[in-house]
């Protein structure tokens, strides 16, 4: 479906299949760093399952109109930055998407001055007017010789110092708590740590690291590029190697957040499903851990078999509270665990506490409208065993993954006449053709201007 056109996506019929079969794309999360950290080393990149979003869209666009090269041949995005240049991306640009601050960092990097218009990205915590931090951004440069400005308009940033020591970087600095490692920075400042060191001429330590799968496919891809990478959950050590290895084909994990869409479609439905050909399923699941075990809390076991991942009805679903940390359960994924707490049996209530966004449940009312029953505290969310008991002509979408499980819970609805989803257009900035796979199992879509 051509959705550039749509203020709104309007859906008027159900899953129409046995089963739910598809396969998923690969991890933005992963894509983006990896992608800048070419940039930074001058290098060519083959970057394959690489998911067609929005992020990777306007990446696209700042590269070509700075010299760049950038193609998409099948599944593979390919990349020659040697003849790139300084540029200066507008603001209505680069505020499109959250991404764009790894861009500008990219750029600062490779050129030593950088300016940028500001980055956007979905709203989650009311502390940030701006939507999303830059604080940490601003830390972690100066720790590597970086000074940073930041405007309503522009980020500025240029080369201070040349520091020729060893950096260490302790990422509780960036915690919203004391006990545990958490919060809206703890990613992000990790993989912005990362990706300075690639210009450090001594070595860089990163202590009590974010270490989930898109942080392992950028050490992967250091590794890969000649740098010498130690890691585990509590430390990472990266050094400058004399040895330059050049291999620019990099394959990058199937995407979690998809994964968990339609485990979430599945339970939802009563339909079994397969996941055919996940890529790196070891990584996959292991970085789906905290996931897998609240799965097992609530009595959904998924099995898997060779590259496949499969769940079976029936879903006898048990009720469970889940705390949301940078450790635990991705953020991204809590909307697919209240929708799926809906359905525990008796009459049970769960609950979900959010400590990376605190503010991470606008679909809640929204859900309330198709009949769920979901009550919001401060930081916490509660959900009680409902059923879908109306059709309510219109749902607002406010971000990425509460647009996603907003749309199961539409395609889902027994009472499903035809609802329309304002906010869809979220869904582009990370899924890779989610509507078109959703229409490949019988959902009926259809324009509205």
């Amino acid at each position: 479906m051509n959705l550039d056109a749509l203020s709104a996506l309007r859906v008027s019929g159900g899953l129409q299949c046995d089963e739910i079969s598809i396969q998923v794309s690969g991890f933005k999360h992963a894509a983006i760093p990896i992608i800048c950290a070419s940039i930074i080393l001058n290098r060519d990149l083959i970057l394959e399952n690489c998911p067609k979003v929005l992020d990777i869209d306007i990446f696209s666009e700042i590269l070509r109109e700075s010299g760049g090269i950038v193609n998409f041949s099948g599944r593979s995005l390919i990349l020659d930055s040697h003849l790139l240049r300084p540029s200066y991306p507008s603001k209505e640009l680069t505020n499109a998407v959250h991404g764009t601050q790894y861009l500008f960092l990219a750029f600062l990097l490779r050129f030593e001055e950088a300016r940028f218009g500001t980055s956007g990205g979905c709203s989650l915590d009311k502390r940030y007017a701006k939507g999303r931090p830059t604080e940490h951004l601003a830390a972690i440069l100066g720790e590597f010789g970086y000074a940073f400005e930041e405007s309503e308009t522009f980020f500025y940033g240029r080369r201070s110092t040349h520091l020729d020591r060893n950096v260490v970087i302790d990422i509780r600095d960036y915690s919203d708590r004391s006990d545990v490692v958490t919060g809206p920075q703890v990613s992000g400042a990790t993989k912005f740590a990362i990706l300075c060191s690639l210009t450090n001429t001594q070595s860089t330590t990163i202590l009590h690291p974010y270490y989930k799968p898109d942080v392992l496919e950028l050490l992967e891809y250091l590794e890969m590029s000649g740098f010498s990478v130690q890691s585990s959950r509590n430390r990472i050590d990266i050094r400058r190697t004399d040895f330059e290895k050049f291999l620019p084909k990099f394959q990058l994990v199937s995407c979690p957040s998809e994964v968990m869409t339609f485990v979430a479609l599945a339970v939802m439905s009563a339909k079994p499903l397969r996941i055919h050909q996940i890529v790196k399923m070891d990584r996959l699941r292991a970085g789906l851990d905290a996931e897998f075990r609240c799965l097992d809390g609530m009595n959904l076991i998924p099995e898997i078999i060779n590259e496949d991942l499969i769940l079976t009805p029936p879903y006898r679903l048990k009720s469970l509270d889940i705390e949301v940390t940078s450790q635990s359960i991705y953020s991204d994924h809590q909307p697919f665990f209240a929708l799926m707490l809906s359905k525990v049996e008796a009459q049970q209530t769960s609950s979900i506490t959010e400590k990376v966004w605190k503010d991470r449940f606008s679909y809640a009312d929204e859900m309330n409208k198709l009949g769920l029953n979901m009550r919001q505290a401060e930081g916490s969310l509660s959900v009680t065993s409902s059923t879908f008991d109306r059709c309510p002509p219109r749902i607002e979408a406010q971000d990425l993954r509460g647009a996603a499980a907003l749309l199961l819970a539409i395609i889902c609805n027994p009472l499903l006449t035809e609802t329309c989803l304002h906010g869809w257009h979220h869904l582009v900035r990370g899924y890779d053709g989610l509507v078109d796979k959703l229409e490949g199992l019988g959902v009926t879509f259809s324009q509205m201007g």
